[in-house]
């Protein structure tokens, strides 16, 4: 092979394992059925195998400011929605301040993956640079990648809130995952 060729394919190779890149893509790499799970309305079920580590989807949807985002919140849990998403703010704000992605109106299959204590995915939270004309800012991304092997069929779940405890959960929806590590609640 030409020196040219190998490095196009090694850029090609190193770019299908990079989990930034693949999820500045936007593209949705597998297929994801969208059915009925029952106790907990509809639910995202994988339409083929899916290795762990494997990227699944981006999450998108409107960034909200922290006063707007929780504005919302009340609105939405009044419904049932839970949807908002917490991510860091940027290398140009305050370390501490978050912005919200809000899937509700302006989202993708994303925003239809179930809670469960014990789940099969996990997030990653990266800034995305943006240039406009001189200025470069960041904004927050997030994708949803396998934990563990999951088989075709399977619905695929995150935990709403990982790493808490019960006695840090604000136990305002119970949890009907059905998992052996069930907290009760998910949050």
């Amino acid at each position: 092979k030409s020196s040219a060729a190998s490095r196009v394919t090694i850029t090609q190779a190193m770019r299908e394992r990079c989990p930034t890149w693949q999820v500045h893509t936007g593209a949705v790499p597998r297929p994801l059925l969208i059915r009925p799970t029952g106790s907990r309305g509809y639910g995202v079920f994988a339409g083929e195998d899916i290795p762990k580590g494997s990227f699944i989807v981006e999450y998108v949807g409107e960034l909200l400011s922290n006063d707007l985002a929780r504005k919302r919140e009340k609105n939405y849990t009044h419904f049932g929605l839970f949807y908002l998403h917490d991510v860091p703010a940027g290398a140009s704000a305050n370390p501490n301040d978050t912005l919200t992605i809000d899937p509700t109106l302006f989202g993708n299959v994303g925003r239809m993956f179930n809670h469960c204590c014990e789940p099969n995915m996990t997030t990653l939270e990266m800034p995305a640079a943006i240039e406009a004309s001189t200025v470069v800012s960041t904004i927050p991304r997030v994708g949803f990648f396998a934990r563990v092997d999951i088989a075709k069929g399977s619905e695929l779940s995150i935990d709403y809130c990982p790493g808490r405890k019960v006695s840090q959960m604000r136990k305002v929806e119970r949890c009907a995952c059905g998992s052996e590590k069930c907290r009760g609640w998910v949050w």
